[in-house]
C-alpha cells in the first residue's frame, strides 16, 4: 500500500512540475500580496474538494483538481493572468509598471 502511494505522489509531482507548469502574473505585485492571494486561493480548492481518507482513492485526479480551483480563483478573485512560461509573465509585470 505504501508503495502505491509513493508511486501516485511521485506521478502527481511530475504533473505539476512537468510540462504543465503554468505562471500566474499581476502588475505591481509584491511577494508577500502573492503569498496571501496563493494562501486564499489554495484555502478555496480545499474547501471545495474532498480532505478526508476517501481522497486518496482520486489520487492525481484531486491534485489536478485543486490545481486548477487555485488558477481559477488566482484569476478571476485575484485578478492574476495566467502564462505558460515564465519570461511572458515577467515582461507582462514589468510593462504595467507606473
Amino acid at each position: 500500500m505504501k508503495f502505491q502511494v509513493y508511486i501516485a505522489l511521485a506521478m502527481f509531482s511530475v504533473l505539476l512540475t512537468g510540462c504543465s507548469q503554468v505562471y500566474l502574473s499581476k502588475p505591481n505585485i509584491t511577494k508577500e500580496q502573492y503569498k496571501k492571494d496563493v494562501s486564499y486561493c489554495e484555502y478555496e480548492a480545499l474547501k471545495h474538494t474532498p480532505t478526508t481518507s476517501s481522497a486518496d482513492k482520486y489520487g492525481i485526479e484531486l491534485g489536478l483538481a485543486r490545481r486548477d480551483i487555485i488558477i481559477k480563483c488566482m484569476e478571476v478573485e485575484k485578478g492574476y493572468t495566467q502564462f505558460s512560461n515564465k519570461e511572458e509573465a515577467k515582461k507582462f509585470k514589468d510593462s504595467k509598471k507606473d
